[in-house]
């Protein structure tokens, strides 16, 4: 069966494998979708109009985000030709991951290269197995990745029958692809790789290739760039730089003769490349994106073979300005180390001119006028001008001293890589008596700058501010209640994401290296799955973080086997370019993702990985399932065994959110997220639940999670107020008034905190407090009935006849027919009282 009936071998293979997941219940997030949701269920009077015009999410409070109406679609559908049931949905998610297995299979197949059909199987077997799509399957709310990624492999697979003249096959995979990215915008990396593929396997010309990519690209664009303003350039840049080197890759030849030809004097092709470093320079400082430094690189090599000298200074110059006008003191230290940098290698050589001396100076003048560590930097280039001065006449000095700057530095924790890069060099050159290139000091500085930004700011610090600053950041915010936002994304609070307080461009890019790592530790080993991440499980990173090396090291590793596999093992780069951009798309670098990690979020990348990882074994085994089977085939079939084993065990903890909690949370002990989570959820059993002794059992559970929550994150305003409820359950009602406390210092204008203090002042009856909270509370809302009755009826109660008048009398103005309210001021007016 399994050569004779490929596509029935993987419906019966996908069906054993998750046949245990349709009696689940619902989990945690499905309530997004489910539970008579305002757009979907039978019960709303919304139809099939507003799904298209409506947002995805969106609740009482007015807030609302995201844009996914071939999801909600589903869903109409579902609950009006069925009833709303998680049986019935979950039956559903397996048909489509069924239906995406077979897709995945027909378009590897469909490529038909040397090896597609035993590719297409094998990958589809790993990519069927795969524990890490527990989460999509089981998670009635992940039906979009399951819709997304569906359409995707169809729209890819009419995008293969395109030849330059079926136009219709575009048409198809231009509207298949839209249904995609409508469902979710996960898919929008594909909008790059499927162009790609099929000018790796296919012969086509830019024409065929432009008429192929720029429907997907502008699909791409739409959803991803306009709905959400702030990555309109960073899609727009992307689309126009993959459309760009494709062309010149088509037209390399071309375009080298074509420019021989052309005759203009050497000054002005200066001058014209300098115009236009200049021109994508201001770009850089306006809308402060480093990244855009790269389109620079090939204007500053041509500028560099012209003239080495005035490159250098431009350089030193540009970088110095970007650390005044932007404050970042990483480029003050690039133009500071490259200018000592030249200083050295012109004074070695006997060239030093006025010029550089003056450069050098102003350099540090206005670097160290610009520090916030004014003394260890001074200090640090003090030490480095000794050893340059003192090297040629005392080796053992030089060593001491570079030593004593590497002790020094590490002390201080910010050590200078650069300059002790610059170090080394200059002493092999000296104690190897012969002449070095002198660009080499500055070439190499330029490329470790490119890869690690030196840290000017201490990492400890760093930490220590951003958690300090903790306490501004809003985790419940309010909207306009008419709102009907349909932009992308949401906000994020800190415990989902510490990325949210960082600005560091060090810290940003080490990190997302960091998740890349995490991620393919992820598609390689997943024996251990959570069903949350976040702080503090996924840590910020710095330069100094051998883990987000190590993710580098692998990633630049399989970069290169994609490059190098490009024409005997198309089918590999393929998969590592499917992998690759997918994976990356959710770094944390294009925008941040709750919980910084989510494995729902590989579901996409993990066609790419299962492709590449086929490709792998058929080139170490090109006869692999064609001869006897021996070691090879015993290890895979292990694995596959071993993940089919994983994956059912997954399915059945994923039955109802506190099974699945109560599993994950023994490797999730450091996760604040995570701890809330299932304190809520253990919450909600206790509602359920009729058995004395289980509510007691969960009502503890709970309280020790919250606990554990606020231990890990004390800033935490949603975990204090939630272990307040569980004290008010327990009659600890000052307990209970103490975390209420807490959470209105983190959120001094929360309306929800405010109103709670009212309730648990009057339940203890303190007056004063009551009072206190009322007048802060009406300073923002005028209109809550039930705060007018709870401080009019103490204050009548315990005799405060007058500010009981003044506050019932507040209350009819708004609420002129409230019984309560009608009372107390009748009497008190009556009673004349004082």
């Amino acid at each position: 069966m399994l050569k004779k009936r490929p596509v029935l071998f993987l419906i019966l293979l996908v069906i054993v494998t998750y046949a245990n997941t349709i009696r689940n219940g619902y989990n945690f997030d499905d309530q997004l979708v489910t539970n008579n949701h305002y757009l979907t269920s039978t019960n709303s009077k919304s139809n099939m109009v507003d799904i298209f015009t409506k947002p995805y999410y969106s609740d009482k409070m007015g807030y609302s985000y995201g844009y996914r109406p071939i999801t909600l679609l589903s869903f109409y559908i579902e609950n009006h030709l069925l009833k709303e049931s998680p049986h019935i949905s979950h039956f559903i998610n397996v048909i489509l991951f069924c239906l995406t297995v077979i897709a995945l299979y027909k378009l590897i197949h469909s490529i038909a290269i040397d090896g597609s059909d035993k590719v297409a199987l094998l990958a589809s077997v790993i990519f069927a197995l795969h524990p890490i799509h527990t989460e999509v399957v089981n998670s009635i709310k992940n039906r979009d990745e399951l819709l997304a990624l569906l359409f995707a492999l169809l729209s890819f697979r009419y995008l293969l029958q395109y030849n330059g003249k079926n136009y219709s096959a575009l048409i198809s995979a231009f509207l298949i692809f839209s249904l995609s990215i409508l469902s979710k915008k996960s898919t929008i990396p594909l909008a790059y790789v499927m162009p790609t593929t099929l000018l790796l396997v296919r012969q086509i010309n830019y024409k065929s290739f432009l008429l192929a990519s720029l429907p997907l690209i502008v699909v791409a664009f739409l959803f991803g760039g306009v709905l959400n303003s702030n990555h309109i350039l960073t899609f727009g840049f992307i689309s126009l730089m993959y459309l760009a080197t494709i062309y010149i890759l088509y037209n390399n030849k071309k375009i080298i003769t074509t420019l021989n030809t052309i005759t203009i004097s050497q000054k002005f092709k200066v001058i014209a490349a300098t115009s236009i470093q200049f021109a994508i320079y201001f770009l850089v400082i306006w809308f402060k994106q480093f990244g855009y430094l790269i389109i620079s690189l090939p204007f500053y090599y041509y500028l560099f073979k012209t003239n080495k000298t005035y490159t250098i200074y431009l350089i030193i110059i540009q970088a110095l300005a970007i650390d005044w006008i932007l404050n970042y003191h990483d480029f003050g230290l690039i133009s500071l180390f490259i200018a000592i940098g030249l200083f050295v290698t012109t004074y070695i050589n006997s060239k030093l001119n006025t010029a550089t001396i003056l450069l050098l100076a102003l350099t540090i003048i206005l670097f160290n006028y610009n520090s916030q560590f004014l003394i260890f930097n001074f200090g640090t280039i003090i030490i480095t001008f000794l050893f340059f001065f003192s090297v040629e006449r005392k080796i053992v000095f030089a060593i001491v001293t570079t030593a004593g700057t590497i002790a020094g530095a590490v002390f201080f924790d910010n050590t200078p890589l650069l300059g002790m890069l610059m170090l080394l060099i200059v002493a092999y050159k000296f104690t190897h008596k012969y002449e070095l290139n002198s660009l080499v000091p500055i070439i190499l500085s330029m490329v470790i700058l490119a890869i690690v930004i030196y840290p000017s700011l201490d990492f400890k610090s760093n930490v220590i501010k951003r958690i300090s600053t903790t306490a501004n950041i809003k985790t419940n915010l309010i909207t306009d209640v008419n709102s009907n936002n349909i932009s992308e994304g949401r906000s994020l609070s800190f415990i989902e994401n510490s990325l949210i307080t960082e600005s560091s461009h060090e810290i940003l890019v080490f990190t997302g290296l960091s998740v890349l790592g995490k991620y393919l530790f992820l598609n390689l080993l997943p024996y251990q799955l959570s069903f949350y991440y976040g702080y503090s499980v996924i840590d910020v990173c710095n330069s100094k973080s051998p883990a987000s090396w190590l993710s580098l090291l692998l990633h630049i590793i399989l970069i290169v086997i994609a490059f190098w596999k490009i024409k005997k093992q198309p089918l590999l780069t393929i998969g590592i370019l499917w992998y690759i951009a997918s994976i990356t798309f959710f770094s944390n670098w294009i925008e941040l993702v709750a919980g910084v990690v989510g494995e729902r979020l590989s579901y996409n990348a993990s066609v790419g990985f299962s492709i590449f990882i086929s490709g792998l074994i058929l080139g170490l085994k090109p006869a692999f399932l064609n001869k006897k089977p021996f070691y090879l085939e015993f290890f895979v079939i292990l694995i596959l065994t071993l993940f089919f084993l994983k994956t059912v065990s997954r399915n059945t903890e994923w039955f109802n959110p506190t099974k699945l909690m109560s599993s994950d949370i023994k490797h999730l002990d450091n996760s604040g997220q995570a701890n809330n989570m299932y304190g809520i959820a253990l919450m909600s059993e206790f509602q359920k639940s009729s058995n004395l002794y289980e509510k007691e059992e969960l009502i503890n559970k709970a309280l020790f999670h919250f606990k554990r929550t606020i231990s890990i994150y004390p800033k935490f305003f949603n975990a204090h107020i939630d272990l307040s409820k569980v004290y008010i359950i327990q009659g600890k009602l000052h307990e209970a008034r103490r975390q209420l406390i807490i959470a209105y210092g983190i959120e001094p204008k929360n309306l929800l905190v405010i109103e709670e203090l009212i309730k648990i002042n009057f339940d203890i009856k303190n007056i004063r407090a009551l009072i206190y909270y009322t007048d802060q509370y009406l300073r923002y809302d005028e209109k809550n009935e039930k705060v007018y009755e709870l401080i009019s009826h103490l204050l009548f109660e315990n005799g405060k006849t007058k500010l009981a008048l003044k506050y019932s009398e507040l209350g009819l103005k708004h609420f002129p027919n409230n019984q309560i309210l009608l009372y107390i001021y009748n009497n008190d007016f009556t009673s004349k009282g004082n």
